[in-house]
């Protein structure tokens, strides 16, 4: 059995797992039963960097069920769906970095675009990330509203639509 569930039986705290890493765990821990109370009890002593390190040295001896729960209650806590303190937070975050990134979910919304590519005679598609910074210059810019022939136009005929372009994102504002 898993130091960890062993302490929790005990009601022990995880972060003084160096006192108790010698005894005999033995198989079943005696008085608990319910999850909730395990995963918060988990989840709550990651403020303690000592209770981060026995958690991710017993990680792959906790039950699949019960890694995947607290997974479920690190997201929601480092998500902000639930009032955590921010030393629960970093030591969630250590937790995840220490396990390779196994415990936190990412998620990227950097907006994308589809291109279609010829590689070796073949069409290939691919996915290409765009740069945030540019898509919003763009968007401010309105660069794309710009005639067909704005480079063969006079300076003049420039200046009288560029002027007209900033009117219209002043009033878009």
């Amino acid at each position: 059995m898993a130091l960890v569930m062993w302490l929790i039986a005990r009601n022990l705290p995880l972060s003084q797992w160096e006192r108790y890493k010698d005894m005999d765990c033995g198989i079943n821990p005696v008085g608990v039963q319910k999850q909730d109370r395990i995963v918060s009890t988990i989840i709550n002593s990651l403020s303690h960097p000592a209770a981060v390190q026995i958690v991710v040295r017993d990680w792959h001896s906790l039950e699949s069920h019960l890694r995947m729960r607290v997974t479920v209650e690190a997201n929601r806590a480092a998500g902000g769906d639930r009032h955590r303190s921010n030393n629960v937070t970093k030591g969630i975050l250590r937790l995840d970095k220490l396990l390779g990134g196994r415990v936190l979910k990412s998620v990227d919304h950097a907006p994308t675009v589809r291109d279609l590519r010829v590689v070796g005679g073949v069409y290939m598609s691919r996915e290409r990330r765009l740069q945030p910074a540019a898509v919003g210059a763009t968007r401010a810019f309105a660069a794309h509203s710009l005639p067909l022939n704005y480079r063969s136009l006079r300076p003049a005929e420039k200046r009288r639509i560029q002027k007209e372009l900033a009117k219209s994102r002043r009033e878009m504002r």
